[in-house]
């Protein structure tokens, strides 16, 4: 059982409305947790839950416009991810690396605070996947320090079309580091 603080970051998202907005690359922080169940001593299906919360200025409104003065807005955003699959892993004295590819959905929520415009804000559910590994390393008999990175893609805010499926995809780095607990 794994759970630990978790960043992610060179989050890219489409426009939180039909108003054409400029977003930065945003880093979000949050929490990360696993829970994985071995059925050999070398492989095992791991599940991945994560949160990830933050806020960041976006310019609105001057893309499509000739004449305007851009209007600088707070966008809140809060993205959670469930993913599941296998992890191989092999302990080395003290130390355990593991890989994994992970499958499942994620959720963005978007929000900001201006008052003359309502309904600027968005979520979407997506399919998720994600590639990435770590080491584990054993403090005592029970107890592990873990370092994890993965790339995490999403699909928020495609169309229906089988293409922008394909090409409205976002890759996003993880970095989680927290506590091991093996039973």
């Amino acid at each position: 059982m794994f759970a630990g603080y978790s960043s992610e970051a060179d989050v890219t998202f489409a426009p939180v409305s039909s108003i054409p907005i400029s977003l930065p690359g945003l880093s979000l922080n949050g929490w990360n947790g696993s829970v994985e169940f071995k059925f050999l001593r070398f492989l095992g299906v791991v599940g991945d839950v994560a949160g990830h919360y933050g806020s960041y200025g976006a310019t609105l409104g001057c893309e499509a416009i000739v004449v305007c003065v851009p209007v600088g807005v707070n966008v809140n955003s809060n993205l959670y991810s469930f993913l599941v699959g296998p992890q191989v892993s092999v302990s080395l004295w003290r130390f355990t690396p593991f890989a994994h590819v992970l499958l499942g959905f994620a959720h963005i929520n978007q929000t900001t605070n201006i008052t003359f415009v309502n309904g600027l804000g968005n979520s979407d559910t997506s399919f998720a996947d994600g590639i990435g590994g770590g080491l584990d390393f054993r403090i005592v008999s029970i107890v592990h320090w873990r370092f994890q990175g993965d790339l995490i893609q999403t699909r928020f805010f495609s169309g229906q079309s089988p293409i922008s499926f394909l090409t409205s995809t976002q890759s996003n780095f993880r970095g989680s580091t927290g506590v091991v607990i093996r039973f």
